[in-house]
């Protein structure tokens, strides 16, 4: 607890009020003491000063500011609450001329209720509470109970998202929790957050919440202690990019650091549905990163790899495996995701996972239309559903590219204004951008969709759709040469599958675009076993490139096969596609030549096949 010893032997008054208190800690302090004590003092230092004037202006106490906490006291929530505001606003705007790894952030819990007031000092569960709170902040955002909230709403024009009850360490009762994002607050889109939305009780049930429990350092270096620390914050802060999942605060995992604990009893404490484990090692000039991923309710391991890496520049290698980690990890989330509600049927399903079922769909053994058919559904039970309607527009942009559209004018308009919809709901998403991005793709427009892939990737840099989709982008408006070169560096950076899944088919049309056939070859092929051969487009590229080479008759084999499975394909479906996709027309013709040489029109087949899975 905050505070000095009491001195028995001062005759101290006692009395009990209803308070607000807040309660602020500084994030990642250890990782900033340890890079620079001295300017972190002064920059704490100087926050004192902001953070007392702030409560004084909304009419509060600074009751205590020791070490890298503060707590304060108010005689209202508004008041409480309007002072925490300042204060991440205040260190906002200071923190936007620091440079990203030396900036000072904070996070604030807030709760209301009765105080034991003895002398200058405050004690009590209303106390603990708020600083258990502080634990499920975001950084640079406010976690406050629902007592809170429902004393406050009607007053001020801020965000909130309904997170649901918690147990918090050394409370007796569940907690229910709400939370604001720095977002919200700053009202600055460039800002990674985890929580955004109006305060709806699906969002508590439906959104899997994720705890990245601390990383183990299993090296003989105690220094390396902080980096490891830091490496799994900048993981929590990743994944936190990613509004279809909710990350708990990295504060709220430090209670387990060192302790080997039950994956269900992990979940209970924190409420989570997935947990993350890391264990770093260095041995000699290397190091070595093992993840996995853990369902916590059947304790199974979804994934894990193992990442070994020379050392160099230790922050560079930190910040490669770390891009690596996250983008792997969101990747096998949303798989998981699926694969939770892919079993139920779907009038068993809510908004939340007729859409997370729908948008799986590749891995799922589902065929687009019916995915299209859950997307809609999910619209139909919630309307105002941002994430549905970006869901259902992608999907459908799909439909041209997979042969299944009949109306590719009128799938076309569907697609964009599904997405527009979505982004009218809420323009700072980053999937609904990349949604866009994508119908405007498949509408003929990719140079208007790099605008928003870019976009996109500001908020979060490390989703796989986007990358695919940005290199797409690239292909399409003449720049095969950018576009190999960005595949090229995920595929390096990025973790078994992953690589695949971000684009080895369209690393492989790159490679046929620059008529480097025996790479293209190579690629497709290894692009081709990752679907587990459900993509007629990396099959098409496969016989493309062996055209190319004049290796006629295992092109003839592959056709015949493709076929058989997509009946539908035909060598004019492919030229028209590519035609209306790409904008620099003078890339077709080597790539038009390669695929005639294997692909006479006559050939078709009776046998009846299947939609194509993406």
């Amino acid at each position: 607890m905050l505070g000095e010893t009491i001195d028995r032997k001062t005759v101290i008054n006692i009395e009990r009020k209803r308070l607000a208190i807040l309660y602020g800690d500084v994030a990642g302090y250890s990782r900033l003491m340890a890079a620079d004590e001295e300017a972190t003092i002064e920059m704490l230092t100087a926050y004192r000063h902001e953070i007392g004037a702030a409560v004084l202006a909304s009419h509060g106490r600074l009751v205590d500011f020791a070490g890298d906490s503060f707590l304060a006291e108010f005689g209202s929530s508004i008041h409480a609450l309007q002072c925490a505001v300042q204060i991440q606003q205040s260190i906002h705007e200071t923190n936007a001329g620091i440079p990203h790894e030396r900036r000072m952030s904070f996070r604030i819990g807030l709760h209301v209720g009765d105080v034991r007031i003895e002398g200058d000092r405050i004690f009590g569960e209303t106390v603990n509470i708020a600083s258990r709170l502080e634990r499920l902040s975001q950084i640079g955002g406010i976690c406050l109970s629902r007592e809170v909230l429902d004393s406050v709403v009607g007053q001020i024009d801020l965000e909130f998202q309904d997170l649901g009850e918690h147990s918090l360490n050394n409370i007796p009762h569940r907690v229910h929790a709400c939370s604001i994002s720095a977002t919200s607050i700053t009202h600055d889109p460039s800002l990674p957050y985890v929580h955004d939305g109006r305060v709806r009780l699906r969002d508590a049930q439906g959104i899997p919440i994720i705890a990245v429990m601390p990383f183990v350092n299993l090296s003989n270096d105690p220094e390396q202690e902080y980096l490891v620390d830091g490496m799994t914050q900048d993981i929590v802060m990743g994944l936190s990019c990613d509004k279809r999942f909710s990350v708990v605060a990295y504060n709220s995992v430090m209670p387990f650091k060192g302790k080997i604990a039950d994956p269900q009893e992990v979940g209970r404490t924190l409420g989570v549905r997935y947990l993350v484990e890391g264990r770093v090692r260095q041995l000699g000039t290397h190091l070595r990163i093992s993840t996995m991923l853990i369902d916590v309710d059947t304790k199974r391991e979804l994934w894990g790899t193992r990442i070994n890496r020379k050392l160099t520049d230790i922050y560079d290698v930190f910040d490669e495996v770390v891009e690596a980690v996250v983008t792997a990890l969101a990747a096998h989330l949303r798989l998981a995701e699926g694969e939770r509600y892919r079993r139920k049927p779907p009038e068993q399903l809510d908004a939340w996972a007729l859409t997370a079922r729908a948008s799986s769909y590749e891995m799922n053994q589902m065929t687009l239309v019916d995915a299209v058919s859950l997307a809609r559904r999910a619209l139909q039970i919630d309307p105002e559903y941002g994430h549905a309607w970006a869901v259902y527009g992608y999907l459908t942009a799909l439909k041209f590219p997979i042969g299944v559209s009949t109306d590719h004018r009128t799938d076309t308009e569907a697609s964009l204004k599904a997405t527009e919809k979505a982004l009218a709901l809420d323009p700072r998403d980053p999937y609904s951008l990349t949604a866009h991005a994508v119908a405007l793709q498949y509408a003929g427009r990719p140079s208007e969709s790099i605008e928003y892939l870019q976009r996109s990737l500001r908020l979060n840099p490390s989703d796989v759709l986007t990358h695919r989709y940005y290199g797409r982008g690239l292909l399409f408006t003449g720049k095969p040469e950018l576009a190999l070169a960005h595949f090229e560096r995920f595929n390096r950076l990025h973790l078994n599958d992953s690589g695949e899944l971000i684009g080895g088919m369209y690393h492989s049309i790159a490679l046929v675009f620059l008529q480097r056939w025996n790479e293209a070859e190579e690629r497709a092929r290894r692009a081709l076993a990752a679907s587990g051969g459900r993509n007629p487009w990396t099959r098409v590229m496969l016989i493309i490139a062996l055209g190319g080479q004049g290796k006629r008759d295992e092109a003839a084999a592959l056709l015949l096969e493709l076929k058989k499975l997509w009946p539908h394909f035909c060598r004019a479906f492919v030229e028209e596609f590519l035609a209306k996709c790409q904008e620099d027309k003078d890339i077709l013709p080597p790539t038009f030549e390669a695929l005639r040489s294997v692909w006479p029109e006559e050939i078709e087949s009776e046998t009846p096949g299947g939609e194509a899975h993406r």
